[in-house]
This record gives C-alpha cells, structure tokens and sequence, in this order.
C-alpha cells in the first residue's frame, strides 16, 4: 500500500460557499493525539495486507472546508473514507445515535458522535469529487477502532465499523471485491485527493517544462560532418622480420671511388721494370685523396733527385 502524507503542507485556500455547511457540521482543529496514534497503527495493519494497487491519502484539506479530512484510502473497488479512533468502552450506535455505558450502568449519548463525524468526512470527499466531474464515485464510510478495549453494539448504524481484531479481515475483504476503477480512473481520483486546492506540483512543472523544451524548434547543422580520411596503406612491412633485424646491424662499408694517378707516379710507373703488384689497388689501400698523393709523388721525386745528384757528385766531383 503506498501513504501520502499531506499533513506538512500549508493551506491557503478561502472559504467555499457551497461546503460551508459541512464545516458547521464537521468540527475543526486538528485531531487529538490519541486519534493520531491511532491512525498511526491502523495504517501500519493495512500495509500488512493491501498490496501496492491501493493509495492511502492522509489529511486531505478541502478548500473552503475549514479541517482535514484524516485518512482516504482509493484502490480499484472504490474509495474508503476512514476515521480511526482510540477510544475505550462500551457503546451502542443506533441510527445516527451515538451512546456509551456510563459507570452507572446506562447508555448515554457520548461526544463526539464519531459515527456521525465519519459520514460527515464521506460526505465531504462525495461532494468535492461531483464539483470536479467524478459524481459516480463510489465512497464507503468505515469507522475503525484501534483499542481492543472499545465494544459496539451496533444496530442499523449508517456507516461500516471494525472492531481492533478486525482490521487484518477487513483488509483483505477489501482485495477480494470486484474493481470499478481503471487504473487511469484510480489515478486521476488520487491525483485530485492529493491536491485539493489544485497547485501545481513539482512533478507537474517538471512535465511542462520537459514538453515546452521538447516543442521548440531545434536547429540541426545543415552540413554533413566530413568522411573520415581513408587511411593510406604504410609501405613498410607491418613486422621486422629476422632480416631487416640482422641487416640492422651490419655497417655497411661502400666501395672508394677510383682514385686518380697523377702523371709522375705514372711515368716512374712505366719505367720501373719488373713491377707486376697494381699501382691503382696499392693506392687504394693508403685511403689518400688525389692532392695528397701528388704531393706524396713529388716529394719522392725531389728525394730521388738529391739522391742522384748527391752521387753524381761523389763519383765525379771528389778527388781521386
């Protein structure tokens, strides 16, 4: 069973006309603390039995009404108007008369008459529900006592009342009628219970302003993003493989270029008899460039012409 609890919300509503008089009839104020605890253990019994297809609404106040009306409880046979009381005792309801066995041993009549309050909170919730277009809603008064103490003797009264042992088959009599609501019906019938006065609720503006939201007009970018690029294949291979790894490795020595001769060497080359070892690979192996090799040359050239000069002198200039 799910509560709604409307006992912290403030009422600004102004007095109605056509209820006003019900609240003559219905006294004011808020319930006396016995009544609220009361309330509070029926409602922990009915949670035991109904299943979550009923709603029990707590302290509708009607506009222009003057009090609350304490507990409603809507579910797909119908709507239940409920009064729990604490009282303790013997009574008699007769009619519309409410009496209770004093010390002395008669019936008096007791205040206040809560079979009376009862119909008088029904009444209220029928008329309020044919003002805003549901006048065939069908609405039962119950009574409730939560005491074991309390023993009524009823006879012909006009509403239903169940005794404390009770409750637990009251409330599962209530599952075992056939429905008369839709649940679209149910829905709109708690909606206006938990709401009397007719305020907006968050839940209701967060809906207007999803729909405002969803009615503007949304601009979508006329351009297509552009395709993404297609990706180019990579020449390189998409693994080392065990060659490219080992070549890695390997400096790599390219052949010297062929080193030119310059024409001294060659000359002395060509008259040097014998000499069969090639002068262009013995040049290659001294890793000299073209200058150095000239200068090389002339200086052996210079060398070899002191040397002849030098025994030319000996062999002919000295003294014999």
């Amino acid at each position: 069973m799910k509560t709604i609890d409307l006992s912290n919300l403030p009422s600004e509503s102004q007095p109605n006309p056509a209820l006003m008089w019900l609240k003559n009839l219905i006294p004011s104020g808020k319930a006396h603390q016995a009544d609220q605890e009361a309330q509070d253990q029926v409602i922990f019994r009915l949670e035991r039995v109904l299943g979550e297809d009923f709603t029990l609404i707590r302290d509708i106040r009607i506009p222009g009404l003057g009090t609350s009306i304490p507990m409603v409880l809507v579910g797909p046979p119908g709507i239940f108007v409920l009064y729990a009381t604490a009282v303790k005792g013997t009574f008699r309801a007769r009619g519309d008369a409410w009496l209770k066995l004093d010390d002395g041993g008669n019936m008096r009549n007791a205040s206040p008459n809560l079979p009376h309050r009862t119909r008088l909170y029904a009444e209220a919730i029928r008329k309020f529900l044919t003002q805003n277009e549901l006048p065939n809603a069908d609405i039962e008064a119950v009574l409730l006592f939560s005491e074991p103490e309390a023993f009524v003797e009823n006879i012909k009264a006009p509403i239903r009342m169940v005794m404390c042992d009770g409750l637990e088959s009251y409330s599962g009599s209530l599952r075992l009628l056939n429905p008369i609501f839709s649940p679209e019906e149910q829905t709109a019938i708690e909606r206006l219970l938990s709401n009397p006065e007719g305020k907006p609720t968050v839940t209701d503006e967060i809906a207007a302003a999803a729909e405002e939201i969803s009615a503007q007009a949304v601009i979508m970018p006329s351009e297509e993003p552009p395709a993404p690029a297609e990706s180019v294949p990579s020449a390189e291979p998409d693994f080392i493989t065990e060659d490219v790894m080992r070549n890695a490795f390997i400096e790599e020595h390219p052949e010297p270029a062929p080193i030119p001769i310059p024409p001294v060497i060659e000359e002395a080359v060509e008259q040097a008899p014998g000499l069969t070892y090639p002068i262009t690979a013995l040049l290659a192996r001294t890793h000299m460039n073209s200058m150095q090799i000239t200068i090389l040359g002339v200086a052996v050239l210079l060398d070899f012409m002191a040397i002849c000069g030098l025994l030319a002198f000996v062999l002919f200039a000295m003294p014999r």
